[in-house]
């Protein structure tokens, strides 16, 4: 099975199909409120937070 998005490390990872760019910040479960969580949540969508590893030679 192929990993869509590689959560290892920055580009490139060399296993992922998209690689992160940076790290924003995690929703923690416990304690933070249903908006702050949902606002961490909008942060990891893919074309604001990873871009094609391109140490595959994939073209999309």
């Amino acid at each position: 099975m192929w990993s869509y998005k590689a959560v290892n490390g920055t580009a490139p990872n060399f296993w992922g199909w998209y690689d992160p760019t940076y790290w924003p910040s995690r929703p923690d479960l416990t304690n933070d409120t249903a908006a702050e969580i949902k606002t961490k949540w909008k942060n990891w969508a893919t074309s604001d937070t990873f871009e094609l590893n391109s140490a595959l030679g994939i073209e999309p």
